[in-house]
C-alpha cells in the first residue's frame, strides 16, 4: 500500500502583525504527517499543535510536513510583521555645569545688592539662623553692598550631578558711615541642583 502524502490543513498565526516585544502563537493542523518542522526546527505533535514565538524582526515562518516513505513533503508559509518602536530623537547635550553654577553665583550677587534678606535666601537655600541674623544686622547698617567672586576653582560636581563644591575669593564691598570699604575672604561654596536650577547651599570661610 502506497504511503499517503502529508497534507497541511492549516498553518496560521494568532496575529499577522505585532509590536516589538510581543509574542505570537503559530497554529498548525496536518494529516498523514510523520514529522513537522517550522523553519527547520522539529515541532510536536506533528498532526496538530501550537508554538509561541517572540520574533524581534519581521519573520517568514515555513511549515514542512513530512510523510512516510518517499512521498513529497507539504509546505506552507506566512509572514509575521513586527512593528518596531520609533527611535527616540537624539537628546540635546546637557548644559555646562560650570556655566550654570557661575550663573547661580551671579544671581546670588544680585540678591545681595537688594539688601533684602528674603531675596538672598532664595539663592542661598541652606542659610542657617545665625547667618540670617548676621545678614539682617549687616543690611540694617549699610547703604549699599556688592559681592564679587574671583579666582574660583573649577566646580567639583558629584557623580549624581546634583551637588558641587568650589573655592572662591569673595570680596564684599559696602558703604557704611559714608565710606566705601572692601573685605576679601576665601570661601568654600557648596551648591545643590534642584528642579534643574543650581543654588548655593552653604558658604564657609577658610
Amino acid at each position: 500500500m502506497a504511503a499517503k502524502a502529508p497534507v497541511i490543513s492549516s498553518f496560521t498565526p494568532s496575529a499577522a502583525r505585532i509590536k516589538q516585544g510581543e509574542s505570537v502563537t503559530l497554529n498548525w493542523a496536518t494529516t498523514d504527517a510523520t514529522s513537522t518542522t517550522i523553519n527547520g526546527k522539529p515541532v510536536t505533535p506533528p498532526a496538530n499543535g501550537s508554538l509561541s514565538v517572540t520574533p524581534t524582526d519581521t519573520t517568514i515562518y515555513n511549515l514542512v510536513a513530512n510523510g512516510s516513505g518517499n512521498v513529497a513533503p507539504a509546505n506552507s508559509s506566512f509572514t509575521v510583521t513586527v512593528e518596531k518602536a520609533p527611535s527616540l530623537p537624539p537628546q540635546p547635550p546637557s548644559g555646562d555645569p560650570a556655566k550654570e553654577i557661575m550663573a547661580a553665583l551671579d544671581r546670588h550677587k544680585q540678591a545681595y545688592a537688594t539688601l533684602l534678606v528674603a531675596e538672598v535666601k532664595k539663592e542661598w537655600t541652606g542659610m542657617n539662623k545665625d547667618q540670617e541674623k548676621g545678614l539682617k544686622n549687616s543690611f540694617g547698617s549699610l547703604r549699599a553692598m556688592a559681592i564679587q567672586y574671583d579666582g574660583c576653582s573649577t566646580p567639583q560636581v558629584s557623580a549624581s550631578g546634583d551637588t558641587a563644591t568650589m573655592a572662591c575669593t569673595e570680596t564684599m564691598s559696602y558703604t557704611a558711615d559714608n565710606k566705601r570699604q572692601s573685605r576679601p575672604s576665601q570661601v568654600t561654596i557648596t551648591l545643590r541642583k534642584t528642579s534643574g536650577v543650581w543654588r548655593i547651599e552653604n558658604k564657609a570661610g577658610k
